[in-house]
């Protein structure tokens, strides 16, 4: 895949396909990345232990109309793991992947970010299928989150420790359950169940 260290530019119209990391990042990852701008990019086909079509660690950047898709991790982060990270992601369509561990779609763990205008769907793991949380408190906003499974509750989002901000997001046919270690966000913030 693609590893970029301390990378500050943009880059349009990636396709990260069919790779394999024995740690992290199948797709890509990005370390200590202040200010990339990644945009239009296909993310699809690819495994890791952690962060199975990509991983970001310790950066500041910018994600947009993403398509990230059936990838896999052996441990987290099917689709992307946001590990101690403030990217922002808007437009990603997070669907099929699969997570041994805890998020099948995104796996964040001290992440203070915010993803919106997203879709994350059909993706499955131990936890979190949609999204696991860990150590963060991301803010949703405009996110569909639907038809993700996890084995043990948290089909939708798993939380542990700080909830996410939720608004104007819709949840729903996640299975076990839509939300667990998080109250169920408020419809008077816009959300649809």
């Amino acid at each position: 895949g693609l590893y970029l260290d301390h990378f500050d530019g943009r880059i349009d119209g990636a396709l990260l396909v069919d790779n394999v990391a024995t740690a992290w990042g199948g797709g890509a990852s990005l370390s200590m990345c202040g200010g990339a701008q990644l945009h239009n990019w296909m993310v699809y086909d690819n495994e890791a232990a952690w962060g199975g079509g990509m991983v970001i660690q310790g950066g500041w950047d910018t994600l947009s109309h993403m398509l990230v898709a059936s990838n896999t991790a052996t441990a987290y982060g099917g689709g992307l793991w946001l590990l101690d990270d403030n990217s922002d992601a808007e437009y990603l369509r997070v669907v099929d992947n699969h997570a041994d561990g805890g998020g099948g779609g995104l796996n964040l763990q001290n992440y203070w970010g915010t993803l919106r205008h997203s879709v994350v769907a059909g993706n499955h793991a131990a936890q979190g299928g949609g999204i696991f949380s860990s150590e963060a408190s991301p803010a949703l906003e405009a996110v569909a989150l639907w038809d993700n499974t996890s084995a043990s509750p948290g089909g939708g989002i798993f939380a542990e420790n700080y909830p996410p901000t939720v608004a104007y997001t819709a949840l729903w046919a996640n299975v076990p359950d839509d939300v667990t270690g998080m109250d169920e966000p408020s419809t008077a913030d816009g959300n649809v169940y």
